[in-house]
Formats: C-alpha cells, structure tokens, sequence
C-alpha cells in the first residue's frame, strides 16, 4: 500500500451553467484491495451562462475554507491507526473525540494547527471493539466516521 496524490477533474456543462468537479485524494492506492481512494475531497466551482460569464469565480483551488474529516487507515486496524482531518486557516479550535457505541467519551485529541492534521491511536489503549470519531470544529460538529479495532 503506498500513498499517491490523485486528481480528477470532470467538466459538466448545462445551457445555463458549466460546472467543474475535482476529486482530489492524498489516501492509500492499493491494488487488489477494497481501498482505492480514501480521504477524498470534492470541489466543485460552477460559473453561470445566464450573467454572461464565461469565468470560474475567482476562490482558492482547494477550497481551504472547509473542514473535512477522513476516513482512518488502516481500518479495521489491529496495533495503530491513523485519523487525519483538514482544518480551515479560520480555525479557532478543533478537537477529535472517539467514542464507544453506547456513546461515552473516551479519548479526545486536540488539534492546534490549521491546514492537514493527523493523530495516531493506538490500539493498546482501547478494548477490541468498534467505536465512532467526531471532528468537532468551533463548537460544530463536521463530520462522524467509524473505525473498527481487532486484536
């Protein structure tokens, strides 16, 4: 398994607008397995016919403006895993909490830089089980993902 940068960019053109799609991906290829793109992000910028422009609008590339939570990997995963999250420059604060089903906190990671985050968790410090994870930004819940621990 090896990490590779992947994009794809699709055009989808209508009488009134013309949209540009674009996956973007910095998660693990690996071929013949179930994982072929993880940690995706989708940008999509669209400019409108109708106003006579024929322009993108003019915003970053990337869409840095949006907090974004990936899938972990490995998933299920036996001794570390790794959670890794996107954090707009705006960020004033950001935490990942891991939770049990029954929906008790049992760990929280804060995160004190903006742009790409990860956090490791080790599989030592929690039973076999499945749990949830949550990337909480300025007090709004972004996103909850499962990850599966084995031993």
């Amino acid at each position: 398994m090896r990490k590779l940068l992947l994009t794809f960019t699709l055009l989808l053109i209508t009488s009134a607008a013309m949209c540009q799609i674009k996956v973007v991906t910095s998660g693990n290829v690996g071929i013949g397995t179930n994982t072929l793109y993880s940690n995706c992000k989708l940008v999509v910028k669209c400019c409108d016919f109708t106003q006579g422009s024929m322009q993108f609008p003019s915003s970053n590339e990337d869409s840095d403006d949006v907090a974004i939570l990936y899938q972990n990997a490995p998933n299920p995963f036996s001794s570390n895993t790794e959670i890794s999250c996107f954090l707009p420059e705006t960020t004033q604060q950001a935490v990942i909490y891991i939770y049990n089903l029954q929906g008790a906190e049992l760990k929280s990671y804060s995160l004190t830089q903006t742009g790409y985050n990860s956090i490791t968790v080790s599989g030592s410090e929690l039973p076999a089980g499945m749990y949830l994870y949550t990337l909480v930004v300025d007090n709004e819940i972004i996103d909850t993902k499962r990850m599966i621990l084995t031993k």
